[in-house]
């Protein structure tokens, strides 16, 4: 690296509050517990500043350490349910926070997440979800009675079970509910991310499934996205593109 390059690299990396010892201090502590997932950047600003506002959506907000709590209790959740590190499960989501939540949980737990596209048919999406071996599909509850009928069966003969997430609702057994009463339990260590799976687009039939890197070798990727959009710590940002694109 030239020494123009080495100053630029240090100027992102001070703009975005890498060299802040505290911050280092919650980064490290989050990668030894999480890997590193996308568990761990949030895990991280919960021990920085944990009172900070994490998300806003229509349902109000989450600090860091509120989504953090949260998060955890879905992740064994999922555990409980049976599922095991490497399982899959499918995400079916407008933006909000449940989709988030389950991110994090799911990363917590291990599993990989396939991100479903909101504006397929119905048939797609269980054509996806089975060609991808989900063992469960969280979804929003405007989706779930159109698509329980065409999930059918897994391998086993048991029926693919569907779990709303309905921020809206606290009070029944929905995904919120867990992350509100669930009781937490010891997770293992992930052991490195598991990568989710972005669909394309699908000119013909159903989306394929592609692998978005999310561990260590992608962090060259997020270093140019970093040093090529002006971010800084502590900004607000509003995401109205599709959640279920990656973003």
């Amino acid at each position: 690296m030239t020494d123009g390059s080495i100053k630029a690299t240090l100027a992102t990396l001070r703009r975005v509050g890498v060299f802040d010892p505290a911050g280092m201090t919650c980064l490290i502590a989050a990668t030894t517990t999480w890997g590193s997932s996308i568990a761990m950047p949030f895990a991280a600003s919960a021990g920085r500043f944990p009172t900070r506002t994490a998300i806003v959506d229509d349902h109000g907000s989450l600090t860091y350490a509120q989504l953090e709590w949260r998060t955890t209790r879905v992740a064994g959740a999922l555990r409980a349910w049976g599922l095991d590190r490497g399982d899959t499960i499918g995400l079916l989501c407008r933006n909000h926070r449940g989709f988030v939540e389950a991110n994090i949980g799911a990363a917590k737990a291990g599993l990989r997440v396939v991100y479903l596209n909101t504006g397929l048919p119905p048939t797609q999406i269980a054509e996806v979800v089975h060609r991808e071996g989900a063992r469960l599909v969280i979804a929003d509850r405007s989706f779930t009675a159109d698509l329980e009928p065409h999930l059918g069966a897994t391998d086993d003969g048991g029926q693919i079970p569907l779990l709303e997430a309905a921020p809206e609702d606290d009070a029944n057994w929905s995904f919120p509910s867990l992350s509100k009463w669930r009781p937490l339990i010891t997770l293992p260590r992930p052991g490195g991310a598991v990568d989710p799976v972005v669909l394309t687009s699908g000119t013909s039939g159903a989306p394929k499934g592609t692998t978005r890197t999310t561990g260590a070798s992608a962090a060259s990727t997020v270093f140019g996205v970093l040093d090529a959009i002006p971010f800084r710590r502590g900004d607000t940002m509003v995401l109205a593109a599709p959640l279920f694109h990656a973003w």
